[in-house]
C-alpha cells in the first residue's frame, strides 16, 4: 500500500519545532531560527585472532547542539545568554575577583538548564499520540509535540553574539550558541521505547 493512500501517515517537518529553556528567566523559544537535533556516535575497540578482526562497542558520545537565534531589544537574546554565563559564575577579572569561576554545578542548576528540542506535530487536535504545554500559564493556546528531546546537564561552550555588522547589510543581528551536554533523553507518545 503506498503511503500517500495511508490517512494517518504525517511526515515530520524541519520548520515544526520549538527549543524550550527553563531555567531562563524570558521566552526566547520564538526567538530560535535553527537547531540540530542531538546525534549519537559509539566508539569501536578492535580485536584480532588469528585472521578474522571483531568490532566491540566502546564509549558512547554525545555531539554538541548548535542553535541560532535572532536577536532583539526586548526580549533581548543576547543579554539573556550573557547573564546564563555570570549566573554558572564567571566574574570578570576586576578587583581582585580571579579565584572564582565557572563550574558545572552552577551551568546545570543556575544556568540553561537542561535544553528541550520538541518536533511539533501540525496536526491541531489532540490525541493520545501528542503531549501538550500550555507555555504561558493562564493563556488557553498550548503547544502540541510528538517527540522531545532534552539535553540533560547543558551547559554553554560558545556563545557568539552577532557577527559581521556592516552598513551594507539589512540583516538581521543573529546570537549562536553552541550547547554540550552529558547525556539526552528522547520520548514519543506514538513509538515504544526500549525498557518503558
Amino acid at each position: 500500500m503506498p503511503f500517500f493512500s495511508n490517512s494517518s501517515f504525517e511526515p515530520k517537518r524541519n520548520f515544526r519545532f520549538q527549543v524550550v529553556f527553563p531555567n531562563l528567566s524570558s521566552d526566547i523559544s520564538y526567538m530560535v531560527k535553527s537547531v540540530n537535533k542531538p546525534g549519537v556516535s559509539i566508539d569501536a575497540t578492535t580485536h584480532r585472532f588469528l585472521n578474522h578482526q571483531f568490532h566491540f562497542p566502546n564509549i558512547v558520545k554525545w555531539d554538541d547542539v548548535s542553535i541560532s537565534f535572532i536577536d532583539s531589544f526586548e526580549p533581548n537574546v543576547g543579554s539573556t545568554f550573557y547573564n546564563a554565563l555570570l549566573a554558572a559564575g564567571y566574574i570578570n577579572p576586576v578587583d581582585g575577583s580571579y579565584k572564582a569561576g565557572i563550574t558545572k554545578s552552577n551551568f546545570v542548576n543556575n544556568g540553561i538548564g537542561d535544553v528541550k528540542i520538541r518536533q511539533l506535530t501540525g496536526t491541531g487536535m489532540q490525541g493520545a499520540d501528542l503531549r501538550t504545554e500550555t507555555l504561558n500559564p493562564g493563556v488557553s493556546s498550548q503547544t502540541e509535540y510528538g517527540e522531545e528531546w532534552i539535553l540533560v546537564n547543558s551547559m554553554l561552550t560558545s556563545i557568539k553574539f552577532g557577527e559581521g555588522m556592516s552598513y551594507d547589510s539589512d540583516d538581521l543581528v543573529g546570537v549562536d550558541i553552541t550547547v554540550k551536554y552529558d547525556y539526552a533523553t528522547y520520548s514519543s507518545q506514538n513509538v515504544p521505547l526500549v525498557g518503558q
